[in-house]
């Protein structure tokens, strides 16, 4: 069982290998797009609908990818890619969060290279020149970057980093919590105020608001017998150091009852919100 999906992203311009003689170009830049996929396919399953080279190739590979429902879009400029064809694919993948990676097919440029190996270099001018033209044409869009070497450790394991997060928030999207808001007023502290709205807004998940005085009637309806069990058990499975039994035993009801109001509400997950400090 692989930990995610990846969609894939990777081409440059068609004119290249067509128009200016690099007949050769497609085949090594699939060379370099096949070491990356290697590199990510041991954990992730990795869609690549192949090697793009018009703005109308990269809107048919964001279809694809965004219909095999990735956690992640990867953007490798494996050679130039002008700006209307990331965006054709950005519009075609929609909500799907990207991840514009930085880089190039070889290591330096101390030896010599001909023409069509070092047009395995010049992704690097539309991955650098892109994030300046999204500020104009897409500017409420949340991208990832990474920079760094095709298969060097540190940019795979951020690309890794981003994929699980990304999978996470997919895996969010539609659930319900329960939120039990509390607001430190005494001594406010802002920061720890919450605002659901961009929280929804990110993560795409529904909120219904509970209050601590239906946590409080709920915990009136845990039976002694309930709370026994649970208490012994926790004294079973762990070494408890501090907490004396009364609190333990206030700790065990209070569960209970969280798990009930779940159950209840037919919620996903119960959250409470508390001041730090």
């Amino acid at each position: 069982m692989k930990d995610g999906k990846i969609g894939l992203f990777a081409g440059g311009i068609e004119v290249y290998w067509k128009g200016l003689g690099m007949k050769d170009l497609p085949e090594r830049l699939d060379r370099d797009i096949n070491r990356l996929i290697e590199s990510l396919s041991g954990e992730f399953e990795v869609v690549y609908p192949g090697l793009v080279g018009s703005k109308e190739d990269a809107a048919r590979a964001g279809k694809v990818i965004r219909e095999a429902d990735v956690d992640l879009a990867l953007m490798y400029h494996a050679t130039y890619l002008d700006d209307a064809m990331s965006i054709a694919f950005l519009d075609e993948i929609g909500n799907t969060f990207s991840v514009l990676f930085q880089s190039q097919g070889f290591g330096s440029f101390t030896e010599p290279l001909d023409l069509v190996d070092a047009g395995r270099s010049w992704g690097t001018n539309s991955s650098v020149q892109l994030p300046g033209s999204l500020r104009r044409l897409r500017p409420d869009l949340k991208y990832g970057y990474v920079f760094g070497g095709l298969t060097d450790p540190q940019s795979l394991q951020e690309i890794k980093e981003y994929a699980y997060a990304a999978r996470a928030i997919k895996n969010l999207k539609g659930k319900r919590f329960g939120y039990l808001p509390h607001r430190c007023t005494g001594v406010p502290m802002y920061d720890t105020f919450p605002d659901e709205p961009r929280l929804m807004g990110h993560t795409g998940i529904e909120i219904e608001y509970l209050y601590i005085i239906d946590l409080v009637n709920e915990m009136k309806n845990v039976t002694g017998s309930e709370c026994e069990k649970l208490t012994e058990q926790l004294y079973a499975d762990y070494d408890v150091v501090e907490p004396s039994r009364v609190e333990v035993a206030d700790a065990a009801r209070q569960a209970i009852a969280l798990e009930r109001m779940v159950k209840q509400n037919k919620l996903d997950e119960i959250s409470v919100d508390f001041p730090a400090g």
